[in-house]
């Protein structure tokens, strides 16, 4: 069994879900350690009802662990870390974040079944939440809005590529809620990533994406905690509204959220612009596709997946996201 060192307690470590853990607590040999500086020096943690002894970490302490892999809990000083951990020798190879646990989690969990090996297609992609599945599975298409959008100004081919130039699969161009060029039942899995806020019809969306991915398939989601983002001050939309508007057919033109946007928008954790640049940019959303129409919440990503039959295995965070992983029946 490998070794786990859990460097630092901090918001990060709270985030990771029950069966996460489970899954870590079961493949890794765990010590908990935090730096001289911490008040939990000498105290202990619990993960899973098991009680874990925190360690001081100094020299000696890593000499005696470098077979170790590290797990950096914090996002917000991960490189000073980082860089003081290669400085006592650990491997870089060894130094992990939560995403890699929750990649390698995801990948193992569903190995049996294969489904992270096949084929699958991201929604919006490439986004970094998913970086090991892209390089475990067979193939990997992607489906946007547009060859070109604010995201993606650099790959313009019809060609699923990651930053290093390596191919995954195809890009297709559609809308989210209308991919009738693929085929039903094609895939795998079906990844989304900060993706379904940005969209008027979210239902009709997932119906997409539930209605392309195989039986026994997975689906995983993934949508910004809104205290992170620029939606902290705008309430949680409930499931009987999205509920409506795809009854309703609402298309992605839609602009009924805007005067709530407008008004309750942080814009000083958006990138830098004046009001008048942000209004005139939301008012041409169609094409630009900047809104979050809807602020998503675990509750609400659970509705979806009942709403749909989806049978759910598991919901939780990651780096400040909600996330929801479901098969369908």
């Amino acid at each position: 069994m490998n070794g786990l060192i859990i460097y630092g307690i901090g918001t990060a470590f709270r985030q990771i879900s029950d069966m996460a853990w489970k899954y870590i607590a079961d493949s890794y040999e765990i010590i908990c350690v935090v730096d001289g500086s911490w008040d939990m020096r000498n105290s202990e943690v619990s993960i899973l009802g098991k009680k874990y002894n925190v360690m001081l970490s100094n020299n000696d302490f890593w000499e005696k662990h470098t077979d170790f892999f590290v797990y950096i809990t914090t996002k917000n000083f991960f490189d000073e870390i980082k860089q003081y951990l290669l400085n006592r020798g650990v491997d870089e190879e060894h130094i992990l974040d939560e995403v890699y646990l929750w990649n390698e989690y995801l990948v193992l969990r569903f190995q049996n079944e294969k489904i992270f090996l096949g084929g699958g297609i991201e929604i919006g992609g490439p986004s970094w939440v998913f970086r090991t599945i892209y390089h475990e599975c067979i193939s990997c298409d992607d489906v946007d809005f547009s060859i070109e959008t604010v995201w993606n100004t650099s790959n313009l081919t019809d060609a699923f590529m990651l930053d290093n130039g390596i191919t995954l699969g195809k890009r297709y161009k559609a809308e989210a809620t209308d991919m009738h060029i693929i085929a039903s039942e094609k895939y795998d899995f079906v990844l989304s990533s900060n993706n379904i806020e940005h969209i008027a019809n979210p239902l009709k969306a997932v119906s997409e994406f539930i209605r392309i991915l195989k039986r026994g398939g997975v689906l995983v989601l993934v949508v910004p905690n809104k205290k992170y983002t620029f939606d902290h001050d705008r309430e949680d939309t409930l499931f009987e509204h999205v509920k409506k508007d795809y009854e309703n057919n609402v298309s992605e033109d839609d602009l009924s959220h805007l005067d709530e946007i407008l008004a309750k928008h942080d814009l000083n954790m958006d990138i830098k612009m004046s009001f008048e640049e942000f209004r005139n940019r939301s008012n041409d959303n169609y094409h630009n596709r900047c809104l979050h129409h809807h602020v998503f919440s675990i509750g609400l990503l659970r509705d979806i997946a009942q709403f749909f039959n989806m049978q759910i295995e598991d919901f939780g965070e990651v780096c400040g996201n909600y996330f929801l992983i479901a098969k369908k029946q």
